[in-house]
């Protein structure tokens, strides 16, 4: 329903690509779809409506929990990670780029500077050994990053995103990209707000 209410609203889909490339147009209704961590409820319960509506996304990849399910390390259904095969699948079918979400999920708020590049080229490298794809896109693991840290991002990122709240409008620094959280407890009224 939630798809269908940005269907029905004019809302046009855009991908991080089309924001790269500054192919979107500003003066429309635009929505980036992005999930977090990789984890199964995407598969399971997501993709089918995305797929049968053409929608893309970009999903946000935390090395370390394709990991641990690599390992046997799963829960339930929705919560439980992806492993690389699921992900491999999806990018082979179309409609999934694949971004970089650090690699222990850790709040980068928190970090040094060599602790980040840690992070970053942890994930980039078993991300692009697993996936072969090299990861241009970046997420904040709780949308929690120190300002003065972006300069590390941008070395090798295009875009940056946080959970900062407002919208992205023509020319915002696509090293702090707003991303609005909806998350599964959301009533039809949160979300059409």
């Amino acid at each position: 329903w939630q798809m269908n209410f940005l269907k029905e609203n004019g809302f046009h889909f855009i991908t991080y690509d089309m924001l790269k490339a500054d192919a979107v147009d500003y003066s429309e209704k635009n929505v980036l779809i992005s999930f977090d961590d990789a984890r199964l409820g995407a598969l399971k319960h997501a993709k089918e409506v995305l797929n049968k509506n053409d929608i893309p996304i970009m999903m946000f990849v935390a090395s370390s929990y394709q990991e641990k399910t690599a390992k046997g390390v799963y829960e339930d259904d929705i919560s439980a990670f992806m492993t690389w095969d699921d992900l491999k699948k999806w990018m082979a079918e179309g409609g999934i780029g694949i971004g970089a979400h650090s690699h222990l999920h850790l709040d980068m708020s928190k970090l040094t500077e060599a602790e980040i590049e840690k992070e970053i080229k942890t994930n980039n490298e078993i991300v692009f050994e697993k996936l072969g794809v090299t990861c241009e896109d970046f997420a904040f693991p709780y949308g929690k990053y120190k300002k003065a840290f972006l300069p590390v991002y941008k070395r090798y990122f295009d875009t940056v995103s946080t959970l900062g709240s407002g919208l992205n409008y023509e020319g915002i620094d696509k090293a702090q990209l707003r991303r609005t959280a909806i998350l599964r407890m959301f009533s039809h009224k949160d979300f059409c707000k």
